[in-house]
């Protein structure tokens, strides 16, 4: 792989993971969540 497809993939799963972790907070009581 080159340097611009894991930058790509990196960008990506950062997007994932943030929305993952904002439908989680959603859910869930805030002091469930360890900051």
């Amino acid at each position: 792989m080159d340097s611009t497809t894991i930058r790509t993939s990196t960008n990506f799963l950062m997007s994932t993971i943030t929305c993952i972790e904002s439908g989680a907070k959603r859910r869930t009581p805030p002091n469930v969540i360890p900051l």
